[in-house]
């Protein structure tokens, strides 16, 4: 990892303009690991484009610099090098950015299981906690300090990538760097709030729809639920207001497998799953053209929605 992040900061130190983007509906450490690189490297006096396809979430507007970045369906100006963080293809930024947009390379970094762009400049670590602690690793490289705003949006990514600093990919060195960012500044009680405290009225209503369709398997251990499309119409909410709702199933006792199935239209369905115990999610999400981590992960399927779900209940049968 160290030779891949020197790499990585000498290509940033030898150019000027730079284009960022992450995946479609992005989360905290997506947006956490964008702006904190973005904030740095103007520090630095580099000229830095965020540009995502999707808006950023009412909850996430917190962050420092959130108000700069720009969403659309494509790009047209050229920069020198494009960074895509927290995301393994140019198909999951929505190909917003494409080889036209930048001339001396393009630099991935991420932790995610299928990501396997896996070049010497690449800053791909399926081990890290989340893509902000990588990004906190390429900060220093770089020799830009640490300040509130960084740090800020650094620990917000951390944070939720690793459930509250819940999850097993919570290292020593992961509570190092948070105790390094709390001392910087961070709030670290207004962060948790922002992030689990900040529901709307509608969409606890939308949950409980989904909680009332709860199934499992004759062992227990499946736990899976559904919503319609006409939900999100009932309910006057969005499909970004079900964050978290999976995380529901697989925090019942005796449950290793949650999964959550979203319809999207009449013949596209978006699936979360979530694991415990060992058990490699990733591995049905990819097979289904998706992908993600070992205990989390998604993926879409081209069909309708009861047949999406007998589809994959077999995975688990």
């Amino acid at each position: 990892m160290k030779d891949n992040i020197s790499a990585a900061a000498a290509l940033i130190k030898k150019n000027s303009t730079f284009i960022f983007s992450t995946h479609r509906n992005p989360d905290a450490d997506a947006l956490g690991s964008e702006l904190a690189l973005g904030i740095a490297l103007r520090r630095i006096g580099k000229e830095v484009t965020i540009f995502n396809m999707s808006e950023t979430p009412e909850n996430l507007r917190f962050l420092p610099d959130s108000e700069r970045i720009k969403t659309g369906k494509r790009i047209n100006s050229r920069f020198n090098i494009a960074v895509l963080l927290d995301c393994e293809s140019f198909e999951r930024c929505g190909y917003i950015i494409k080889e036209k947009n930048y001339s001396n390379g393009l630099l991935f970094v991420d932790h995610h299981k299928s990501n396997t762009n896996l070049n010497d400049n690449n800053i791909i670590v399926h081990s890290a906690s989340s893509t902000s602690e990588l990004v906190y690793y390429l900060i220093k490289k770089l020799g830009v300090p640490i300040d509130h705003d960084i740090a800020t949006c650094i620990y917000t990514g951390i944070f939720y990538d690793t459930g509250g600093l819940r999850y097993s990919n919570v290292t020593p060195e992961v509570f190092k760097i948070c105790a390094e960012l709390v001392a910087a500044g961070v709030e670290a009680r207004e962060i948790s709030r922002q992030l689990y405290e900040t529901k709307s009225y509608n969409s606890q209503r939308l949950l409980g729809l989904a909680l009332s369709r709860l199934n499992r398997s004759d062992d227990g251990k499946v736990c899976w639920t559904y919503l319609k499309k006409d939900d999100f119409i009932k309910t006057a909410t969005q499909q970004n207001d079900t964050e978290g709702f999976v995380n529901q199933l697989s925090e019942i006792a005796g449950v290793s497998v949650g999964i959550f199935f979203r319809e999207i239209d009449r013949n596209c369905t978006k699936i979360s799953f979530r694991s415990k115990d060992g058990i490699d999610v990733a591995k049905v999400a990819s097979s289904f053209g998706g992908g993600g981590h070992v205990s989390a992960s998604g993926c879409m399927i081209k069909k309708r929605l009861d047949k999406t779900i007998d589809m994959v209940l077999k995975e688990f049968a």
